[in-house]
């Protein structure tokens, strides 16, 4: 199939809803604008390579291409498959976030113990968390249960190979996500 780029302008939809897909399923929010121009990429080489004789329609060999196209820049970008999942990461889990939070407790000048509806309130707040918190995309995660254990977004970054300006910007998507889930 070989179209004019006016015919493949229908496709836009088509190819927002596919890289949109990518980036949320990979948890690739960082420069999407770039993974949008792969998946453009990646529609007209399946326009110059779609065969119609082998029985497929063109949507779903396109579909299959954006998504390669997309999955190809991020390796690209970030250096092999999903690197923040390869990192050796230190396990932050809700049991030392308590920790964290007991520490700083501790170094509070205070003359008596929690009240019994604040240490209510508190596990149920660490219990929604613990159910909502897989949900998130890998990334988002990672960035909230390390700023949690009291990391810095610099730190965090670091970690992850990304900026502190997004890193900030991760948690900030992973905060949007979290306040309905969590009735805030």
């Amino acid at each position: 199939m070989h179209s004019a780029p006016s015919e493949l302008l229908a496709y836009a939809p088509f190819v927002r809803r596919v890289v949109q897909s990518v980036i949320e399923r990979h948890g690739l929010y960082h420069d999407q604008e770039d993974y949008h121009q792969a998946g453009w990429l990646g529609l007209l080489d399946a326009a110059r390579r779609y065969d119609p004789s082998r029985g497929a329609r063109f949507e779903t060999y396109a579909g299959i291409r954006i998504r390669g196209a997309v999955i190809d820049e991020s390796r690209r970008r970030l250096g092999g498959p999903r690197p923040w999942r390869q990192r050796e990461l230190r396990p932050v889990t809700l049991i030392s976030l308590e920790a964290h939070v007991s520490q700083a407790r501790a170094n509070e000048p205070r003359s008596d113990e929690p009240e019994p509806d604040e240490a209510a309130e508190w596990a149920e707040a660490r219990d929604a968390l613990a159910r909502v918190l897989p949900e998130l995309p890998c990334q988002e995660r990672l960035v909230i249960e390390h700023q949690l254990a009291g990391e810095t977004l610099s730190a965090i970054g670091a970690r992850l190979g990304v900026s502190e300006g997004r890193s900030c910007q991760i948690a900030r998507s992973a905060r949007r996500r979290l306040a309905p889930r969590l009735g805030g």
